[in-house]
């Protein structure tokens, strides 16, 4: 998420939105505004937002992006990463394709709840562990 945001010339360097270190999803508001503030960096564990090998949102994980989301409202963004994190069990295709299913999962439920679904990428890293 960060190389994209370093890539934008117009743009300042992203702020993050993830889960647990060891399994996460990694929600990025990339600053519209060159002056404008960067939005807060935000950790989500993965235990609250899915269950073990599952890439469907649990009800307490929606509440926790909710909450997210809440702050964000006040943030000035052009884009938002979300980038799936998962453990090192399992074989690396498979954590590969779960983290994405699980990004995936995570822009599908901003969208809903109303942010631009256009302007959400989400990519998934497996068993790589986010950047702090």
């Amino acid at each position: 998420a960060q190389d994209m945001c370093a890539a934008a010339k117009d743009k300042p360097a992203c702020p993050v939105v993830a889960q647990a270190p060891v399994a996460s999803t990694v929600v990025t508001p990339v600053v519209a505004a060159p002056n404008a503030a960067i939005p807060k960096a935000y950790t989500l564990g993965a235990d609250a937002l899915f269950a073990v090998n599952k890439a469907d949102l649990k009800a307490a994980g929606k509440t926790k992006i909710d909450a997210m989301l809440n702050s964000l409202k006040t943030a000035s963004y052009a884009r938002i990463v979300v980038t799936g994190h998962t453990d090192a069990d399992g074989s690396d295709a498979a954590n590969q394709a779960l983290s994405l299913r699980r990004a995936l999962a995570v822009k599908a439920y901003l969208a809903f709840q109303g942010v631009d679904g256009r302007l959400i990428d989400a990519q998934g890293k497996g068993e790589k562990k986010a950047k702090r």
